[in-house]
């Protein structure tokens, strides 16, 4: 691990191919561009750097990358990913039909009804209809009114073993590294102020048990290798990973390399990881630094 703060382009220059992550490493939460990252992003394509933007976000680019900057950045030549997006290229050339487990479909793939006679489960969001679920912590958000969250796990047990005993395979286009989604109000509405946040279960946890259980759930996103063979032609020479979560952009640069790619990875200091905190990880970065703007 080498903390790269000085002669950050000439540290860029040796390698060949760049997966950079969206929020928190080339914008804010605000949307706005975090400084230096879309000068050094112009840097690397001028120095015809393969440049792929790719992000865990469970739905299509269309709906990911709206803002100008990233037409811009397409004008430029790059690429941009999310992980939605090739989980729902990937299925599509697999399968045929699907059980919606969420509220969002997949489009141009046909939805069915019944789990029974889906080709597969797509795990969008951890919520179903509630006649599909045990009462346990049930919660109804305005935004997905047809399903219904939950505290507690244990709401989704009996489908999931629904599922298991059909063998059905659950996919999932945003891998979750947290055990519980929080949905919050909007602060600066009044309307909202003595309303409780939602905190339910995430995707993490549905996947964990039906794993749990016995049966097979695919998560399709950083850090796992398959998405990346997506977009990658497996000729790059040297690939920098660049993010600021170890948990997807440092372990998928690790799972990279243990799957015989020349891939490194540069932990970024502009989100939630600091030099304390990734102390307690197996796993390091290769690099840091304090911005992927310097």
């Amino acid at each position: 691990m080498k903390f790269i703060e000085d002669n950050f382009r000439d540290f860029l220059l040796q390698f060949d191919t760049f997966i950079i992550d969206v929020y928190k490493t080339i914008e804010r939460n605000t949307g706005e561009l975090i400084d230096g990252v879309k000068e050094n992003i112009e840097f690397l394509a001028k120095n015809d750097k393969n440049i792929i933007i790719f992000t865990n976000y469970p739905l299509s680019n269309a709906l990911c990358f709206t803002s100008s900057n990233y037409a811009y950045f397409k004008n430029l030549g790059i690429s941009q990913y999310t992980s939605g997006e090739i989980c729902h290229k990937i299925l599509k050339q697999k399968f045929s039909s699907y059980f919606l487990f969420g509220s969002r479909p997949i489009p141009d793939l046909q939805q069915v009804d019944y789990y029974g006679s889906a080709d597969f489960v797509y795990l969008d969001l951890p919520a179903l209809p509630k006649r599909l679920l045990k009462p346990e912590g049930l919660v109804n958000i305005d935004k997905f009114p047809n399903v219904f969250f939950s505290k507690d796990v244990e709401a989704f047990v009996p489908f999931l073993k629904n599922l298991l005993q059909q063998n059905k395979i659950i996919y999932s286009g945003k891998p979750s590294i947290n055990d519980y989604m929080n949905f919050s109000q909007n602060p600066s509405d009044k309307r909202f102020m003595d309303m409780q946040n939602h905190i339910v279960v995430s995707n993490k946890q549905i996947v964990n048990k039906y794993r749990e259980l016995g049966g097979v759930a695919m998560e399709i996103g950083k850090p796992y290798t398959e998405s990346y063979k997506f977009f990658l032609s497996g000729k790059e020479n040297k690939i920098l990973c660049v993010g600021d979560t170890m948990e997807t952009d440092i372990l998928g640069a690790k799972n990279l390399k243990n799957d015989g790619y020349s891939a490194f990875s540069l932990l970024v200091l502009t989100g939630e990881s600091s030099l304390n905190n990734i102390k307690n990880y197996s796993y390091q970065p290769d690099y840091i630094s304090s911005s992927f703007g310097l």
